[in-house]
């Protein structure tokens, strides 16, 4: 896992944060094109791939410290939406946008040692460090958002079985509640949502690199 990026090189911050810049930038994207695409225009300009459009600072700043974070959310008006559970589908586009630059990632990855081995030639070889963060970077964002944390993507998910006054207040603290649970509550001998359920992830995802 990479430490946060403070605390590494120059060269692999930069590239780092050139990763987190553009997989934040395709997740929000994501959300927004999918809603246009089920009958919501409310945040059709953030169909982009422009980090400035997505910038958040406590998204980033989780980012910074702690690899994990997120971008502006997109505004979306259920009303606008084609069914009531359209909105699930909105949400769940961000994470699934970053499992498929992980999966490209991890397929040029691949490609570049089928290459290599078979031919002698190194194809990608001064993009295989970007690709690497490319793969860890997008699980990890991937499978935080899904968690059902407000204001994370997951939390759709969980709204559909919660009264929806007791979502709302929780919804209240949703940064806070994120730090405090993610990063600070250890749940299991000592060990933090981070640790036991994103870290797997992306190891597990690195099992597929040949």
């Amino acid at each position: 896992m990479i430490e946060n990026i403070f605390s590494i090189g120059l060269y692999q911050a930069i590239l780092i944060f050139i990763v987190i810049l553009f997989s934040v930038s395709f997740h929000e994207s994501a959300h927004a094109l999918v809603a246009k695409l089920l009958g919501d225009n409310t945040s059709t300009d953030r169909i982009s791939l422009n980090p400035a459009d997505h910038f958040e600072w406590t998204g980033f700043l989780m980012m910074m410290f702690t690899n994990f974070g997120w971008g502006k959310p997109v505004m979306v008006n259920e009303t606008n939406l084609r069914t009531r559970r359209s909105y699930l589908m909105v949400a769940i586009a961000g994470p699934l946008s970053n499992i498929l630059l992980a999966l490209l990632s991890v397929g040029l990855i691949n490609l570049n040692y089928y290459i290599y081995i078979n031919f002698n030639i190194n194809t990608f070889s001064f993009i295989i460090p970007l690709l690497y963060y490319f793969v860890e970077i997008n699980v990890g964002l991937a499978v935080f958002n899904l968690l059902p944390i407000p204001p994370l993507d997951g939390s759709s998910i969980l709204r559909e079985f919660l009264p929806i006054d007791f979502y709302s207040r929780i919804n209240t603290f949703q940064y806070l509640l994120i730090l405090f649970v993610l990063v600070y509550l250890p749940i299991f001998n000592g060990q933090t949502l981070i640790s036991m359920v994103i870290y797997p992830a992306v190891n597990f995802a690195f099992k597929f690199i040949l």
